[in-house]
């Protein structure tokens, strides 16, 4: 109201100004919006759905800013450790990628025979241990979204609580000063003679604090979880990228022997390309096809998911398509120069723990700015 009255008193021609500027920082904030929505839509779902991505942030930031970059620490350190321990956890069917990729890039038709020679040896257990971890860890993160944001409604609920009874008392206060002499012995004999209402006090306290580890706890494995997912996502695009480039580097540029190569293996004539070709080895040859196909369309399924989400046109025009080309340009280029980057791929496992510690500090600080700037 006191926007449009100090309008009104402007003259016309700043008046038609300010509307101008107006409009166009409406436009500039509806572009921007157009353009980042996808991005960040999709990079929330590593936190939780997209109906829950509010309520599971305000769970990590019950407790504070603070706490919640503490959270972000222990959360990285633990799936460091879980990275260097047991790596296979949590990643991708074939979890180091690298090698794949470098293969890929110098001997593309070697890498489809390797592929498909460690597919075959792929066994239906390993499979199995694979599915099976993977739904396992979708119900751990599940179960303990619901512990996260069940202990955020609890306190939320304690907090009001709390605020509603000390309110009470204040209101209260006036008309039960006359009988305070009265009822003060026997409140003094009565916590004088027993120490109940001390220990119910003491194991209030010991179970609310007990109660805030164990929520803490949930909330840095539920972030280590997060990362893992981050992880396998990345390993599991390399993956994909590799069998694109090996497939568009021999079609485009391969020699005919090469492609003849190919062919052979993936039609099954493993009697032409290998010595050690036997009955068995062609069944398992068919059963890596199979299981290569269904792990790259699986892939290609979930990969156009913004396209149905968002159009074409609108994750053409989003910021999708910049990180995207960003991390696959960068990752390219570390492949291609993969000699020249030894050193930093032998600290890799460092640098991934900084640079998790960094992503979080600024996810934090951006969640702190974005609250600052909201309206209360």
């Amino acid at each position: 109201m006191a926007a449009a009255t100090a309008l009104g008193l402007l003259p016309p021609p700043q008046r038609r100004q300010r509307r101008r500027d107006d409009a166009g920082v409406v436009l500039v904030h509806s572009l921007a919006h157009r353009f980042f929505d996808p991005l960040f839509t999709q990079l929330r779902l590593f936190l939780a759905p997209r109906d829950l991505y509010g309520p599971v942030k305000a769970a990590m930031l019950a407790d504070g800013y603070a706490v919640a970059a503490g959270v972000v620490v222990a959360a990285v350190l633990a799936n460091h450790v879980r990275r260097v321990l047991v790596p296979w956890v949590g990643q991708f069917l074939w979890w180091h990628p690298v090698q794949d990729m470098k293969l890929a890039r110098a001997t593309p038709h070697y890498f489809i025979e390797e592929q498909l020679l460690r597919s075959a040896a792929t066994d239906a257990a390993a499979l199995g241990f694979w599915a099976l971890q993977t739904c396992a860890l979708a119900v751990a993160r599940a179960l303990l979204r619901h512990r996260c944001l069940l202990a955020d409604a609890t306190t939320s609920t304690l907090a009001d609580a709390k605020g509603r009874g000390s309110q009470q008392r204040i209101d209260g206060g006036g008309g039960g000063g006359g009988g305070g002499g009265g009822g003060g012995g026997r409140s003094s004999s009565s916590s004088g003679g027993s120490t109940g209402p001390r220990a119910a006090a003491k194991r209030t306290a010991a179970a609310t604090a007990s109660s805030a580890c164990l929520t803490d706890g949930c909330r840095i494995v539920y972030l280590c979880l997060c990362l893992m997912q981050v992880e396998y996502a990345y390993a599991e695009a390399c993956w994909a990228a590799s069998w694109m480039h090996a497939s568009a580097q021999l079609l485009l540029r391969g020699s005919m022997a090469e492609r003849l190569f190919t062919h052979r293996l993936l039609t099954g004539d493993w009697h032409l390309v290998r010595a050690d070709y036997s009955e068995g080895s062609a069944q398992g040859h068919w059963r890596g096809v199979l299981v290569i196909a269904g792990l790259l369309l699986w892939w290609m399924w979930r990969a156009v998911q913004p396209l149905r989400r968002h159009g074409v046109v609108g994750v053409a025009l989003s910021g999708l398509p910049l990180l995207g080309g960003l991390l696959g340009v960068s990752t390219a280029h570390i492949i291609k120069y993969s000699n020249k980057y030894f050193i930093w791929l032998e600290m890799s496992e460092m640098l991934l723990t900084w640079a998790w510690l960094m992503l979080g500090f600024a996810l934090v600080g951006t969640w702190r700015l974005c609250d600052h700037k909201s309206p209360k």
